[in-house]
């Protein structure tokens, strides 16, 4: 698949995730940082930590998987005019929890961005 095609899904079936991931711990990390008066140490390694162990809390593969089918078919038909296989469906779940994926790592590297501006490594 092209890479466009995968940016285009990332946006598509991500986007909501990546804003809520960014609204959760990125802003109130950067808030921290430029605003407040207090050192709270290691709050930083803390945040990116529990961004992980959030994903690992939150995201069972699975369970995902049932409830984006919908979706996927969704989305397949929109884009070819015909009901999708059941092989083309579970390709476009497998993209989705790579995009997923992909949206924690860009959350993660905001952060990681954000230790390195403020220099609180």
């Amino acid at each position: 698949m092209k890479l466009k095609n995968k940016v285009l899904i990332l946006l598509k079936t991500q986007s909501l995730y990546f804003c809520g991931l960014i609204l959760i711990f990125v802003v109130p990390l950067l808030l921290l940082f430029r605003y407040s008066p207090y050192q709270i140490p290691y709050i930083q390694y803390f945040v990116l930590g529990f961004l992980y162990l959030f994903q690992y809390m939150r995201f069972n593969e699975k369970n995902y998987r049932l409830q984006k089918s919908p979706l996927a078919k969704k989305h397949l038909t929109q884009e070819k005019g015909k009901i999708p296989s059941r092989s083309k469906i579970n390709q476009r779940l497998n993209e989705m929890v790579e995009a997923r994926g992909i949206s924690l790592f860009f959350a993660g590297a905001l952060i990681i961005l954000l230790i390195v501006t403020f220099k609180k490594i």
